[in-house]
């Protein structure tokens, strides 16, 4: 009966194992669900940009994986990307350097960006662009 039983905790703890495994993706296979964000501009006017996909993992703009977040934190980017309803904002008033945040909207990217000084963006939309910053910067 011991046997038995320890067969069982066996077999469910490793069937919890394989639920529990999050899709990873490669450059080449992206999800549709990404933020991509950055800032460009200036003298070069290079243009640094990032993509985060809701399982945390990260991508720079030449598709090289970077350290992942945690999964809870970028469902929590996920998350205010919705409530500050991104996907619909019309906001474009870049300057001469500018910070952008794009998000899915129909079949392509809806883009906000700023820095001109007549035009500030949202505090809750610039708090949200430190955060998904501050991800990248930790990797």
């Amino acid at each position: 009966m011991k046997l038995v039983l320890i067969a069982l905790a066996l077999f469910s703890v490793a069937t919890l194992l394989v639920f529990c495994k999050h899709t990873r993706y490669t450059p080449d296979n992206l999800p549709a669900q990404q933020i991509r964000f950055g800032k460009g501009g200036g003298f070069t006017g290079i243009e640094q940009a990032y993509t985060l996909l809701d399982n945390g993992q990260l991508f720079d703009a030449n598709r090289t994986e970077l350290d992942s977040a945690k999964r809870r934190v970028a469902k929590t980017c996920f998350k205010t990307v919705e409530q500050l309803k991104l996907a619909q904002l019309d906001f474009k008033h870049p300057g001469n350097t500018y910070s952008f945040i794009e998000v899915p909207s129909g079949d392509g990217y809806r883009r906000i960006s700023w820095g001109a000084a007549d035009a500030p963006v949202d505090k809750n939309i610039a708090a949200l662009f430190e955060k998904l910053m501050s991800l990248v910067a930790k990797g």
